[in-house]
């Protein structure tokens, strides 16, 4: 037969703060200066990820992006990659690859066109601040015309009224081209 001993008093509240310190850290408060969240959906054979975004960084499991003076800068999916904005213009390389994008609005979207990571990328960005019910005006792409990406609406919204521009869709295209 095996006596179990009763825990001291003062045991019993060691183990309330441990219990309850543990339990603090388990609820973190958001970043100060967070826009949003990208919920990004599987499609293509790619995994679905959701994307914290702050006026300062883009994190997600597989990235780590920070943003200073105009640079992001980290780790997304194994490789670095760092993009500078230089006005209307995104520069800098994803591992080996360049990146060269050209950034403007068109009607109810901003587009980034241009070379991500040695490859050919056109995105284009819905950034009115009301969700349409029907699909926005159609954008010039690389293979002709297409709707704007209306995913995230809210958080994409706040991104080009907080950063700007091209500084938000260096983000944008950083989640969304892996």
């Amino acid at each position: 037969m095996v006596l179990k001993k009763e825990p001291s008093p003062m045991q019993k509240i060691i183990n309330a703060a441990l219990l309850g310190t543990l339990l603090a850290g388990c609820q973190l408060a958001p970043p100060k200066d967070l826009v949003g969240y990208l919920n990004l959906h599987p499609f293509l054979n790619q995994h679905g990820e959701q994307f914290q975004v702050t006026e300062t960084a883009l994190v997600s499991p597989n990235t780590q992006l920070s943003r200073e003076e105009g640079v992001l800068r980290g780790w997304t999916y194994g490789e670095p990659l760092e993009l500078r904005v230089e006005g209307d213009v995104i520069k800098g390389s994803r591992g080996p690859m360049p990146v060269e994008l050209h950034v403007a609005r068109e009607g109810d979207a901003v587009v980034a066109r241009g070379m991500y990571g040695g490859r050919l990328a056109d995105l284009a960005m819905c950034s009115s601040s009301s969700e349409p019910t029907t699909a926005p005006g159609e954008v010039e792409s690389l293979n002709g015309k297409r709707v704007c990406i209306l995913d995230n609406t809210k958080t994409v919204v706040r991104m080009f009224k907080q950063m700007g521009d091209a500084p938000a869709m260096a983000m944008l295209v950083a989640a969304y081209y892996r």
